[in-house]
């Protein structure tokens, strides 16, 4: 077993960072703590052995945006024995507010990005389909052209062909 202590910096503070990481140590099952540091960083104590504490750290690098992890400068040392579980080390209610709220609202911009992709993309398959059912009229139009010339050819042909039929009839009438 190790004792980790874990700076990360970059765009980390504010956006649920450290519920996060409270998720990703309790599928590892890792024991301690991860809180706000005044500098702007995030820092984290977790207790576990060294591989796993290397695969939290790899995991814990690709959370969502805006959250940016530009550093994770990790310290070893012997564990205390001081954590029975994982905690947050959270500020003042207000603190907590605020960031809930700015979580949600970056999730909510997530989403408005995201719905305004797929609105491009449906815009773009509705311009196909309008393409699809300009060149099926079209089709249709020359299907019924195609089927009128074929019934105007069997006409046709019909009546040539009772034309013959009544010649041979009168001639063989006359001749018998």
């Amino acid at each position: 077993m190790k004792r980790a202590c874990i700076t990360v910096s970059g765009i980390v503070q504010g956006f649920g960072l450290r519920y996060s990481i409270r998720i990703i140590a309790g599928r590892h099952k890792l024991k301690g703590r991860v809180e706000y540091l005044s500098d702007g960083s995030v820092g984290i104590i977790c207790v576990g052995k060294s591989d796993i504490i290397e695969k939290f750290i790899e995991e814990m690098r690709v959370v969502k945006e805006p959250i940016r992890i530009y550093n994770i400068q990790t310290k070893y040392s012997e564990p205390t024995g001081e954590y029975k579980q994982f905690i947050i080390v959270t500020g003042s209610i207000n603190e907590e507010i605020m960031e809930g709220f700015s979580s949600w609202f970056m999730h909510l911009d997530n989403m408005n990005g995201t719905t305004n992709k797929m609105n491009g993309k449906l815009d773009s398959m509705n311009g196909k389909l309008d393409n699809i059912v300009s060149n099926t009229g079209k089709m249709l139009t020359k299907q019924d052209e195609i089927v009128n010339a074929i019934q105007a050819s069997t006409s046709e042909i019909r009546n040539m062909t009772n034309q013959r039929i009544q010649r041979l009839e009168d001639n063989a009438r006359t001749h018998s």
